[in-house]
């Protein structure tokens, strides 16, 4: 009798098994699509990937040789634009060689200055360049001012010097 229960389940389960079988294939026939499609993405994702990258290395090389070529023009144009830069600089330093008419920076401030007016005058493109070139000769004048009353400080200091040595001789 247990042979014909044995064989009865046997029989049961071939039963259950051939009814789920052609949905279990259609289930691994539905998975191998999903599977397939998923690897299509992929692909697709994976392509579009590697251009985007490609495309933004290409952008990126193009935009920092166009930041160093406009930090290159920045730097000349800041270079000529110090000129007009100088002036403050210079007003600062000749008051300070005005308060000590010895200071050996009065020359060095008298080439630039003379440098500076040369620049202007040779760039009178540039905004407010003729303001500047006042605003430089002026400064230059008054420099040549102080080497003037200088040097009659000087030289009426050797007067005094060589009067007095004459008076003792």
């Amino acid at each position: 009798m247990l042979s014909c229960w044995c064989r009865l389940w046997v029989r049961y389960l071939a039963i259950i098994h051939a009814q789920r079988l052609p949905v279990l294939h259609n289930l691994c026939g539905h998975t191998v699509q999903i599977q397939q499609c998923v690897q299509d993405s992929c692909r697709m994702v994976s392509h579009d990937l590697w251009c985007n990258t490609y495309y933004t290395a290409g952008s990126t090389e193009t935009l920092l040789g166009e930041k160093q070529a406009l930090l290159e023009f920045a730097e000349a144009l800041r270079a000529r634009l110090k000129f007009f830069d100088e002036f403050e600089l210079a007003a600062n330093q000749f008051a300070a060689a005005a308060a000590a008419p010895d200071n050996a920076e009065l020359m060095p401030l008298l080439n630039r200055l003379d440098d500076c007016i040369a620049y202007v005058a040779a760039n009178p493109q540039y905004a407010d360049a003729v303001a500047y070139a006042t605003k430089f000769r002026q400064l230059h004048s008054r420099a040549l001012g102080l080497v003037r009353g200088r040097v009659q400080t000087v030289l009426r200091q050797a007067a005094q010097i060589v009067q007095a040595a004459v008076a003792e001789a």
